[in-house]
């Protein structure tokens, strides 16, 4: 398909959703195996932003299986340094500044994704407290997120 604009001014290509799942089946691959295939970390998320599905570079990312990682909100999968405040992840004061859970709760309402936007993760570490520089993206799937990982510095 032709560039086209997409919804964050930025230059996307796209497959409508219907044709993307008719290629899917057509070449035979399980959706899981093409996640896997991915050379980023893919979390697939649910309406409450807990992981229904972690692609292999997002478990070698954070070092837990996919049975650990299912159920997880986006912030105890990454030990965002809020999810242990009062509240736990998406709970806080501070999760309203989330690029995570704003470009989330966009994609899911609206059905529209963001691409590449900049996003500093806080690391919860009490003897070396860190932040890892991160751009997002996020598309909706039926009723799951799909977050996409990439890491700037």
């Amino acid at each position: 398909m032709p560039p086209k604009p997409g919804n964050d001014g930025q230059t996307t290509h796209g497959i409508c959703d219907p044709c993307a799942e008719a290629l899917l089946a057509e070449a035979g691959v399980p959706l899981e195996d093409y996640l896997d295939s991915l050379d980023v970390p893919v979390l697939v998320v649910d309406s409450d932003v807990a992981a229904a599905y972690a692609n292999r570079e997002a478990r070698q990312l954070t070092r837990r299986s996919l049975a650990e990682l299912v159920g997880m909100r986006a912030g105890d999968v990454f030990d965002c340094s809020h999810r242990s405040l009062p509240g736990g992840c998406g709970r806080t004061i501070h999760c309203s500044g989330c690029a995570l859970r704003q470009c989330f709760q966009s994609s899911h309402a609206t059905g529209y994704p963001h691409f590449m936007v900049p996003a500093t993760l806080s690391l919860y570490d009490p003897d070396h407290p860190s932040a890892v520089t991160l751009t997002i993206t996020t598309v909706k799937r039926g009723d799951a997120v799909l977050l996409l990982l990439n890491r700037v510095e």
